[in-house]
């Protein structure tokens, strides 16, 4: 297993092109060949969408878009409700359907330019960031082998929190057997204690 990973702490936009630059290991940018191994996406925190699951079955997001910021009070984690969950990649966020801001999207794209397809050679995997890593590593795991059944081996490209969810699959729940190559950038390897202050007390009007 081959890994490369680049530090925290650039901004935002510069993490996202440093990746787009980097991950085109897979194919290059001017042919769009079958890819060599399917390629498992992990985004950073806050990156994926959450749900509230209603009775009937419908979903109402709760993060990932405008109207769901103010929302964020609700994502406290309790341990005596479980109708929060994972539904997508965050790839592009709309203000009064006036202004996109491009989150992961750009980086799909890039991606499927390359030759990949999604679901079929490049997966996304969503998850709760308000969870343990640990248990988000578990659960990446379960994904890999449901998504991509058999012993074959996978690449990685993961951003920020994802680095570490990558990492943990790899080091305790069998993914070193699994991963040919693992790329990740803006992982805070030295730890992120410092986002459980956002994560208690929320943010701006928010909290």
């Amino acid at each position: 297993m081959k890994i490369l990973g680049f530090p925290a702490g650039a901004p935002g936009r510069a993490v996202l092109a440093c990746i787009l630059l980097l991950c085109a290991f897979a194919a290059s940018p001017t042919r769009a060949e079958e890819p060599e191994r399917p390629l498992v996406f992990v985004s950073g925190m806050l990156g994926s969408m959450l749900c509230r699951i209603d009775p009937d079955g419908g979903k109402d997001v709760v993060w990932g878009t405008v109207d769901a910021m103010g929302q964020f009070p609700t994502l406290a984690v309790d341990a005596t409700r479980s109708d929060i969950e994972p539904c997508g990649l965050i790839r592009e966020i709309s203000f009064l359907g006036v202004f996109t801001q491009t989150v992961y999207g750009p980086f799909i794209e890039r991606l499927e330019q390359t030759g990949y397809r999604e679901g079929e050679t490049l997966f996304v995997f969503d998850y709760d960031w308000r969870l343990s890593v640990f248990d988000n590593a578990r659960r990446l795991a379960y994904y890999v082998e449901a998504a991509i059944p058999g012993r074959g081996e996978v690449d990685i490209v993961a951003h920020s929190m994802g680095g570490l969810i990558a990492r943990i699959y790899a080091m305790e729940d069998g993914g070193a057997g699994r991963i040919a190559r693992l790329v990740s950038a803006g992982s805070p390897w030295r730890g992120s204690v410092q986002v459980f202050e956002l994560l208690e007390a929320g943010w701006g009007l928010a909290n």
